[in-house]
């Protein structure tokens, strides 16, 4: 048995609970990538005999069970056709798996003698990695009570030296990430608490640890997630992120790895990297955007271009496509961008059928073209209630005009009937100017002109001006565009 406990449990009063646990999934996810290696390990031998003339080999079953699927109970079924597709979420875990980097959070690992003494007294001790890219690594920290044995668990990320990086760049690029994050108080974004300089030349971020995982992890394990368990991730990171865009934020790459979730499964949107500001607080203009950011699957049509943009509208362009990776366990095309055959196919049905009903593309399209290309194009089969997918077909619409913004999702019937078992409270309207954007004005990375002063600026002091709501610019002091820390 993968899970103790089934993953997703609808209760007799119509609500839910998740019964989410990261490790037991990194297991489930190692298990099903050896299994695919052997299956494809299985085709390649199976081909090399029949280029010699000799016998071949039988495949590994592929229907064999290889556990307990995490939201029936019954026998995981491992389809080939589905590991292997280029789009596929477990496909790329192939890749980038590496089994035998997964490490049980029940494994003790010795004490570091580099964690400095002030971490460990506020902190507790480093514990084993739990993740790894390119930023770095992620361990935990775990700090006990002596008085009560109570455990408090943290995520330390280590921000790590990109080639040819230097200290003031790097300095640039941590805050850009932590200024943000450790300003923003709401249920549906990650908590982040410190910025230190733990050993070495190189800074790590203290966070909450969420121990169900990342939404990646979690459509891989599970090849698709059902309906309900869906629409309640749906609102939740709806909800995040109508609250960063009320605050004058925009994440620019939301994805299923930056999604993660507590075991009881409440989203935190995490990762502020490429994040930006596209107003001050006592602005009304919006702001536009430029520059391809993200991550390919995710990165809004516009973006491919030289035009300015309204980024909130790239953040629910990345909603939309998470939508369908959790309906569909595998993503939509790889780039909506030329050369993408899939993205290319979609445009080609998605005018055939304006044509068909003799539309001009500016005006109102009417429900269910664009979700019609993409299934034509993809060769998929959604047949969605119409609530769902006219939300959907809103937020995958290539006319950003005419794209709907969080606000226009919060409005509509289906997200209000949807039971989210982490509700938070609606962001207040705000009355924007929208009519066009500033060219000579665009939004800025958050942290692209902090620290003008000297490199030798420690963390230490942004913490203490994001805490007051203020940030350096240009040697000039602003009101930051985020609330100040509580």
């Amino acid at each position: 048995m993968i899970e103790s406990k089934i993953r997703f449990e609808k209760l007799p009063n119509g609500s839910h609970r998740h019964h989410l646990s990261a490790p037991k999934r990194q297991q489930f996810l190692s298990n099903q990538v050896r299994r695919l290696r052997e299956l494809l390990d299985g085709k390649r031998d199976h081909s090399m005999k029949e280029d010699h003339g000799v016998g071949a080999m039988p495949h590994p079953p592929p229907h064999q069970p290889s556990g307990s699927s995490p939201s029936s109970g019954r026998p995981h079924q491992l389809k080939p056709e589905v590991l292997e597709h280029p789009l596929s979420l477990l496909n790329e875990k192939y890749h980038d798996l590496d089994t035998d980097q997964i490490v049980s959070l029940h494994t003790s690992v010795r004490r570091r003698s580099s964690v400095k003494e002030d971490f460990v007294q506020k902190y507790g001790e480093l514990q084993q990695v739990v993740g790894k890219g390119a930023f770095g690594t992620v361990r935990l920290s775990i700090k006990r009570n002596q008085e009560t044995g109570e455990e408090h668990v943290y995520a330390v990320k280590e921000f790590k030296y990109t080639h040819g990086e230097s200290l003031k760049l790097y300095m640039r690029r941590l805050t850009s990430e932590f200024c943000i994050a450790s300003s923003l108080k709401h249920t549906n974004v990650i908590k982040t608490m410190d910025l230190l300089q733990i050993h070495g030349d190189t800074y790590s971020e203290v966070m909450e640890y969420c121990a169900g995982g990342d939404m990646h992890s979690l459509i891989a394990s599970a090849n698709t997630l059902g309906e309900a368990e869906s629409n309640c991730f749906f609102s939740q990171l709806v909800y995040g992120v109508a609250f960063l865009h009320s605050m004058g934020v925009v994440h620019r790459d939301l994805k299923p790895e930056n999604l993660l979730l507590t075991s009881d499964g409440c989203i935190k949107i995490a990762d502020f990297g490429n994040s930006e500001v596209f107003r001050m607080p006592w602005e009304k203009k919006v702001r536009s955007s430029a520059s391809i950011r993200g991550t390919g699957p995710f990165i809004a049509p516009e973006e491919f271009t030289n035009k300015t943009f309204d980024a909130r509208k790239v953040d629910m362009w990345a909603c939309g496509i998470i939508y369908m990776c959790m309906r569909l366990g595998r993503y939509t095309w790889h780039e909506a961008s030329d050369g993408d055959p899939v993205w290319g196919g979609f445009l080609y049905k998605r005018e055939r059928l304006l044509e068909s009903h003799n539309l001009d593309p500016t005006e109102h399209v009417p429900p269910h073209i664009n979700l019609t290309a993409l299934e034509q194009a993809s060769h998929i089969s959604l047949s969605w209630p119409t609530h769902i997918a006219n939300v959907v077909e809103n937020l995958l619409e290539p006319d950003t005009r005419k794209r709907w913004q969080a606000t226009h999702v919060l409005d509509s019937e289906w997200f209000k009937q949807i039971d989210n078992c982490h509700p938070t409270a609606r962001p207040p309207d705000q009355k924007l100017d929208e009519s066009d954007f500033e060219p000579a004005a665009p939004s800025q990375r958050v942290g692209s002109k902090v620290i003008a002063e000297d490199a030798s600026v420690t963390g230490c002091k942004i913490v203490k001006e994001v805490r007051v709501g203020r940030v350096i610019i240009d040697n000039h002091r602003v009101d930051s565009a985020v609330s100040p820390a509580s």
